[in-house]
């Protein structure tokens, strides 16, 4: 069997962990894609935003999550879907989205690339240019 190049390991150095209000991220990143391993803590929720470029999956592996999107920034016209292990949910650009923890859960994000500048909020403008690499990777 081959030996594996140490340029293709992701060290824990080289990931990049983030606490958040909801619970936490650890990014699994190459500089074109983006895998987060999500934690949602019961009863927190994200933020109601939308991304102009990143198109991701959620993708449950344990608890359950209410997910809440609509392609309106006012929340009162979007849908929920309660999504429960082995449930995957496509978020294509554009889409308002956020969840909620209704047990503590484990959510696998697949995504294309993550740029900070990408995220916008309900009502704030949209970015000028999301292009630049702003993934907080060392």
């Amino acid at each position: 069997m081959a030996e594996v190049s140490r340029k293709f390991v992701l060290n824990a150095e080289q990931r990049v962990y983030v606490e958040k209000d909801w619970g936490s991220e650890d990014w699994l990143w190459n500089g074109r894609y983006c895998g987060k391993k999500l934690v949602i803590k019961r009863g927190k929720t994200s933020e109601w935003v939308h991304h102009r470029v990143k198109d991701k999956v959620l993708y449950v592996e344990s608890g359950k999550v209410l997910l809440t999107y609509g392609w309106d920034d006012d929340e009162s016209h979007a849908a929920t879907l309660t999504m429960t292990a082995d449930m995957a949910f496509h978020i294509p650009p554009g889409m308002q989205h956020k969840f909620q923890g209704l047990e503590e859960s484990r959510v696998l994000e697949l995504s294309t690339h993550h740029n900070e500048k990408d995220v916008v909020g309900a009502g704030q403008p949209e970015p000028e240019d999301v292009d630049d690499d702003d993934s907080g990777r060392k």
